[in-house]
């Protein structure tokens, strides 16, 4: 399988992933594609699209969780938040109250309490621990957000690599499972943000509007306190209510510093400062936003959005965690779709095969259109680790340095 821009597909090709619309499948895994069925990809606004073909059947994606409980996790979110946003809207309308007065309602409580949609979050997130506890792959997420779906698909994707790094960092199990239930919820409070807010770029909102955007970590405190599965995992709503907040102090709600020393055992210095749970939730809640598409520019690629962590915003993380991150970053998974930026073949579009386990930065490489993105007649097979001429750094580091980015 192989991920190519949704220009480029052609009729006749084999869907490689499940592509859904408002929780119903659109097109299945498998499913042979029409001029129809491209044109409704392309108007849904996906920029790339997984298909199945005998020019990548040798290349085994690399995810580091597969794509069925990638879809199961997050039907289960989505069900969670819109029931949650369905419960509260109606108690607003019935109270003619302000949206945060329904947190304390009677009605609200109770629903948090026995909401079937929650529970279902919950015993999801055990299946989805006990996966990664028992593989040993690193991170690597080749699954394709789809607009309807990107909320509830970023939940699953930073729990997915908080619990592979919580795992690298030999976390003990009653911590990672704190971590997971913490980090599928942690933008809960999002229900409670007007919609127009959430979909605008963070340049055009007003200081009122990020100000109200900043309250979604307490909001979401406020509603897990409310479930009883929930609110005896104190470091799991901690998680919620920190997982802005920044080593260097930067974040919010509370400005808390993070601790100088990585976490322990048999060290109590966490009990004040960030929890290191949130510590590793802002690296990864980061990344993916990074590497995700946003209002206001297309998603960054593995190495692009490792080299902005390390270089600009290097002191909103713990040092010693975000090593470890980058350290099981699989920078060019298999199946990712890459781009020639210099040399011989600048501007080719092609497909990763194989990583480099001795070279992270030197895969193998199959190239499928030329600069002018027609189709090549035969594909071409390159090992970057014996072709020095050719690097997969997308960007330049002046251009990487002076880019716009917008992160709470």
């Amino acid at each position: 399988m192989r991920i190519i821009p949704a220009d480029k597909l052609e009729v006749g090709m084999v869907m490689g992933e499940q592509i859904e619309v408002a929780g119903q499948i659109m097109l299945a895994r498998g499913a042979v594609l029409t001029q129809p069925y491209i044109d409704k990809l392309r108007h849904m606004g996906l920029s790339n699209v997984t298909i199945d073909d005998s020019l990548s059947q040798d290349i085994e994606m690399e995810s580091t969780i597969d794509q069925e409980t990638h879809r199961k996790g997050t039907k289960v979110v989505r069900q969670a938040f819109q029931d949650t946003q369905e419960v509260l809207e109606s108690i607003r309308e019935e109270v003619q109250g302000e949206a945060e007065a329904a947190l304390d309602n009677s009605k609200f409580t109770s629903f948090i309490k026995n909401s079937p949609a929650f529970n279902a979050v919950i015993d999801y997130t055990r299946e989805l621990l006990e996966k990664i506890i028992n593989s040993s792959g690193g991170i690597a997420l080749n699954s394709i957000k789809q607009h309807d779906t990107q909320t509830f698909q970023h939940s699953i994707d930073v729990t997915a690599m908080a619990l592979t790094l919580g795992r690298e960092l030999k976390l003990p199990d009653r911590h990672l499972e704190d971590l997971a239930f913490g980090t599928i919820l942690h933008d809960i409070g999002k229900i409670m943000i007007p919609r127009k807010i959430l979909d605008s770029p963070l340049s055009s909102l007003s200081r009122q509007e990020i100000a109200l955007l900043k309250t979604h970590s307490l909001l979401g405190r406020r509603m897990l306190l409310n479930n009883s599965r929930i609110s005896q995992r104190i470091r799991s709503v901690t998680v919620v209510t920190q997982h802005h907040e920044y080593h260097d102090g930067s974040g919010f709600p509370y400005g808390l510093k993070g601790s100088q020393e990585p976490w322990s055992v048999n060290d109590t210095k966490h009990l004040s400062g960030i929890s290191h749970l949130a510590e590793i939730t802002n690296i990864v809640n980061t990344f993916d936003n990074l590497t995700s598409d946003s209002q206001h520019r297309p998603a960054l690629s593995y190495i692009d959005a490792a080299y902005i962590m390390t270089n600009r915003f290097y002191n909103r993380f713990h040092p010693a965690y975000l090593d470890a991150f980058l350290r099981i970053l699989n920078i060019f998974p298999p199946g990712a779709n890459i781009q020639i930026p210099h040399g011989e073949y600048q501007g080719y579009l092609g497909t990763v095969v194989k990583s480099n386990s001795e070279d992270r930065f030197s895969p193998v490489i199959r190239l499928f259109f030329d600069a002018n993105r027609e189709k090549l007649a035969e594909p071409i097979d390159i090992d970057l680790s014996t072709n020095d001429s050719i690097q997969l750094k997308r960007r330049s580091v002046e251009e990487l340095k002076s880019m716009e980015i917008h992160l709470l």
